[in-house]
């Protein structure tokens, strides 16, 4: 199954996610609560508006995004 993620971009790629496809259902972006740079590419924690919270990563190398369920904080 293709994991794609929609995205602003603006003077870089994939500044923001506003939607993504995961589990067989489209998910839209509320809120992006935090973004940070990996030495593989950008990663985005993010909640949905159905109150998922998720982590988006894209791996530069491969081109192509991993969706995985954020981990709850400690």
């Amino acid at each position: 199954m293709t994991e794609t993620v929609e995205c602003y971009s603006g003077a870089d790629f994939g500044e923001r996610p506003r939607a993504f496809d995961w589990n067989g259902e489209r998910h839209q972006v509320q809120t992006v609560l935090a973004r940070w740079q990996t030495p593989t590419g950008p990663r985005f924690r993010v909640r949905t508006e159905g109150n998922l919270t998720i982590e988006l990563s894209y791996v530069c190398a491969d081109e192509r995004w991993r969706i995985r369920p954020a981990p709850e904080p400690a």
